[in-house]
């Protein structure tokens, strides 16, 4: 069977830091395509969509724009929220745990934002009354 997926999840935040030194040796500018074709061979797409991106943001001449788009406000203004967060792994997440179909990356960002997580347990393949 071939693979119907181009990476697993990964978190992001972890990745920017990986990123972030390749970034400073840019020196405020864009990556060119070669240097682009050759990060995601050596280090992954998904390094390479984050360092394109990170560089962008280190433009001088998109700062203004980027800073202007940051600024606006975002509501946050709420009471604290005492809840938990069920996570239902997806079809086959044992038999191909590469795609992140169990679900634990966004249990760990759950669990990292101050949720209590609970995984309802389900078979890889079959359905949830059996």
């Amino acid at each position: 069977m071939g693979k119907f997926y181009i990476s697993a999840p990964v978190d992001e935040v972890k990745l920017a830091q990986r990123v972030a030194p390749a970034v400073e040796r840019l020196n405020g500018r864009l990556p060119t395509s070669d240097e682009l074709r050759d990060t995601s061979s050596k280090s992954g797409m998904d390094f390479a969509t984050m360092l394109l991106y990170r560089a962008i943001h280190g433009v001088p001449a998109y700062k203004a724009f980027i800073d202007a788009i940051a600024a606006e406000p975002v509501a946050t203004d709420h009471a604290p929220i005492a809840a938990k967060v069920l996570i239902i792994p997806a079809l086959f997440h044992g038999h191909y745990p590469e795609t992140g179909a169990d679900a634990a990356l966004a249990a760990e960002i759950a669990r990292t934002c101050g949720f209590e997580v609970d995984r309802i347990p389900v078979k890889s393949i079959g359905t949830v009354s059996g």
